[in-house]
C-alpha cells in the first residue's frame, strides 16, 4: 500500500533528525583521566601537583579536581597557572589571579575552565597546620568537546540538502500521480468483451455474448 503525502514527510523529517543526532553525538564531551593518587601534605608546608594541559583540536575544556581529605583534618585548595604559581611561589599566598581558591576543606569537587595550553597547578595547603600532616586523596581529569569542524558542518549541510531535494521530489511525484482509483466503466467493459460479453445495440449495457435480449432495456438484439 503506498505511503501518503504527510508519511513521506515524517518519514524524512525522522531521517534528518537521526542524521542530525548522529552528528551531535560526535561533538559529545570526552573525559580524559589525568591523575588518581593518595598524597602527603606535611605541617606547615604544601603539596604541588603539576599538570600539562594541551587544548589543541578541544573545545569546552574543563580541569575537573576531586579533593578528598582522609585523615588529618582540612585542607586548603588552590588552582593556578604559570603565572599565578610562580607569584604564589613568591609570596607564599594565592594570587588574586588563582583560578580557584578554597580553604579549610574537607572534601571538594570543583570544575575549572582551561582556555589555553600550559602548566597548571593543584596546590594542597597544610601551612597553617603547626603539627598534623594530612592525608589527600587526589583526583585530575580534563573533559572536553571534540570541535564541530568545518567538514563535519559541511556534511551536515549536503545531506539536509539531498534530503531537502529528495522530499520535493517525492511531493512532486505523488502529487502529479494523485490518488488510486477503482478501474473506469470503460476498462471494465473492455475486460467483460474479452471474456465471451457484448453490448446492447440500444443501450450499450453489457450482456452475455449468447443473450438475445438486453437485460437493462429488454430490447432484443438483432
Amino acid at each position: 500500500m503506498p505511503l501518503e503525502r504527510d508519511e513521506y514527510l515524517r518519514l524524512i523529517l525522522l531521517t534528518m533528525t537521526l542524521m542530525l543526532a548522529t552528528q551531535v553525538t560526535l561533538v559529545n564531551a570526552d573525559t580524559q583521566q589525568l591523575f588518581n593518587s593518595t598524597v602527603i601534605v606535611k605541617n606547615l608546608n604544601y603539596y604541588t601537583i603539576t599538570q600539562p594541559i594541551d587544548v589543541s583540536g578541544m573545545a569546552n575544556v574543563q580541569l575537573q579536581v576531586e579533593i578528598n581529605v582522609v585523615s588529618g583534618g582540612t585542607i586548603s585548595v588552590y588552582v593556578m597557572d604559570a603565572t599565578g604559581y610562580q607569584q604564589f611561589q613568591q609570596n607564599t599566598q594565592p594570587p588574586e589571579s588563582a583560578l580557584y581558591r578554597a580553604d579549610d576543606i574537607v572534601s571538594q569537587n570543583l570544575s575549572v575552565p582551561i582556555a589555553k595550553s600550559g602548566n597548571y597547578y593543584v596546590v594542597l595547603d597544610n601551612e597553617k597546620s603547626l603539627l598534623t600532616a594530612k592525608t589527600v586523596q587526589v583526583g585530575l581529569s580534563l573533559t572536553f568537546e571534540p570541535p564541530f569542524t568545518s567538514s563535519t558542518l559541511f556534511y551536515v549541510i549536503i545531506a539536509v540538502a539531498v534530503l531537502a531535494v529528495a522530499a520535493a521530489f517525492i511531493f512532486v511525484r505523488h502529487r502529479r500521480r494523485g490518488p488510486s482509483h477503482a478501474p473506469q466503466p470503460a476498462m471494465r467493459n473492455l475486460v467483460m468483451t474479452e471474456v465471451g460479453f457484448k453490448k446492447c445495440v440500444f443501450c450499450g449495457a453489457m450482456m452475455h455474448e449468447m443473450a438475445k435480449t438486453c437485460p437493462a432495456c429488454g430490447k432484443r438484439q438483432t
